[in-house]
């Protein structure tokens, strides 16, 4: 399952509590993720930095409602001057909480997920 890392505390919770958000999210193995995952799939996310998702990581087992892989831009200073970065909008719908079991810590994060579909975590 494709994992999507760093995703504020608040925003899990809005997802667990109403059933679907959409989230945005722009570093890179959040962005290789989400293109990788098709409509339909669940993923995993978490509020637990990438580098810091090991056996036991808690998040949520969601499923892909729509995803839009694009470009904005941003402002690097006030003088105008400007750059693209790739981003990904994913609507998201809570499936179970979950629980990592085995993570894979590549370009695209993967991990093997003990589902929970009882609401007692968190």
């Amino acid at each position: 399952m494709f994992v999507i890392s760093g995703i504020k505390a608040e925003v899990l919770r809005r997802l667990r509590t109403r059933g679907e958000v959409t989230v945005e999210v722009v570093s890179c193995r959040n962005v290789r993720a989400a293109r990788e995952a098709e409509e339909g799939e669940e993923i995993f996310i978490t509020d637990e930095f990438f580098d810091d998702i090991g056996r036991g990581t808690l998040g949520i087992v969601a499923k892909i409602v729509q995803k839009d892989i694009g470009e904005s831009r941003v402002s690097a200073n006030h003088y105008g001057d400007e750059m693209e970065i790739t981003r990904a909008r994913l609507r998201l719908r809570f499936s179970a909480m979950g629980e990592v079991e085995r993570v894979e810590k590549s370009e695209v994060p993967r991990a093997e997920i003990r589902r929970s579909e009882h609401l007692i975590i968190g």
